[in-house]
């Protein structure tokens, strides 16, 4: 509700000053919900966040786009929108021919997400296509609870069956989302799906590559036994940081 009434105040403004039409406007959430295997992890419940895009006088509204887009495609779009010629090193795509109704194909093939750090060390990158999403993992240090840490009922979920947030991760992790869109069923050790584990494989190692990762060839450490922090609850009022 107070992101409601802070985005209508800007909205009413934009109104009040007369030049609403010709605004673009882009909302975006923060990373997922604050649940276990939300905030803080590479699946899509973590990263698949909204993006919503007005401009009255220069997009068609009402459209809904279910290809895969990302935040670093909202600069292209303004640039483009303002006419403003695009830098070669600019990684993502102007969405601008969507938001008019000319998109005839997609605007990425793949899209990547990485995670090192927040409160503990768990870092993870990944590449995500229409249907399958690939985790690389590089410590099998737990995703844990974050600033749920200390909630008693965050920890209970964690008791259900089948849930991974207070386990060791394992090194790699690929997933058909068409089949399986929880994410919770890993087919790395299913040969059935061998060509595509090598394809998603070299398609992240390649975008390592490019945006020198520094994580690129970096080995998989094993640190969950030294870290029971992030698993064993906190006293009420404690704090991860």
């Amino acid at each position: 509700m107070k992101m409601d009434r802070m985005i209508g105040d800007v909205l009413d403004t934009l109104d009040e000053l007369g030049i609403a039409e010709n605004t673009l406007v882009c909302f975006l959430s923060d990373n997922g919900a604050q649940f276990p295997g939300g905030i803080m992890t590479l699946y899509d419940r973590g990263t698949g966040t909204p993006m919503l895009i007005r401009w009255p006088k220069g997009v068609k509204g009402g459209m809904v786009y279910d290809g895969l887009v990302n935040s670093i495609d909202i600069m292209p779009t303004i640039l483009e929108a303002c006419g403003v010629p695009m830098p070669k090193e600019v990684q993502g795509t102007s969405l601008l021919d969507v938001l008019k109704g000319n998109e005839t194909g997609p605007v990425h093939d793949a899209v990547f997400t990485e995670m090192t750090e927040h409160v503990y060390y768990i870092p993870s990158r990944a590449v995500r296509t229409k249907r399958f999403k690939y985790i690389k993992n590089y410590s099998d240090n737990p995703f844990g609870l974050d600033q749920l840490n200390n909630k008693q009922w965050a920890h209970r979920l964690c008791e259900l069956p089948d849930q991974p947030w207070k386990s060791p991760r394992v090194e790699e992790e690929l997933y058909d989302l068409s089949a399986d869109p929880n994410e919770s069923v890993n087919l790395v050790n299913d040969p059935d799906y061998s060509k595509e584990l090598e394809a998603m494989r070299e398609l992240l190692r390649e975008h390592m590559k490019a945006t020198n990762d520094p994580f690129l060839d970096k080995e998989f450490t094993f640190d969950f036994k030294d870290n029971p922090e992030i698993v064993e609850p906190l006293e009420a009022g404690e704090k991860t940081y």
